[in-house]
């Protein structure tokens, strides 16, 4: 199972104390939730898609992903020297920082 984003948009303006962003999430290339953030330094936001049945899946997709989050080992911080328990927010981060990464490539390779 390939946990991803797709169509991702980040807003350098509305960033403050997080990165502001909305995304999809997938699973093996298929959206099942938009993840975002207003960028203010709250919480990432996890909305599933579709309607009736699809929504009520979708939700139990979102559900699955937070607890294979929380159960993850938890992840050392080199400059802080703490240790921090992986989530879902800090799992769509790491997407993120590729995706900037990849980004920061395409642009400087041009």
């Amino acid at each position: 199972m390939n946990i991803s984003l797709k169509n991702t948009r980040i807003n350098h303006q509305n960033s403050e104390e997080t990165l502001a962003f909305n995304a999809l999430l997938c699973i093996d290339g298929k959206p099942f939730a938009e993840v975002s953030n207003d960028g203010r330094g709250g919480e990432n936001r996890y909305r599933p898609l579709g309607d009736s049945m699809d929504w009520i899946f979708n939700h139990a997709l979102v559900t699955q992903f937070r607890e294979w989050c929380a159960v993850q080992p938890p992840v050392y911080d080199k400059e802080s020297g703490n240790l921090y328990n992986f989530d879902a927010d800090l799992y769509v981060n790491d997407c993120l920082t590729e995706y900037v990464g990849n980004l920061q490539t395409l642009a400087v390779s041009i």
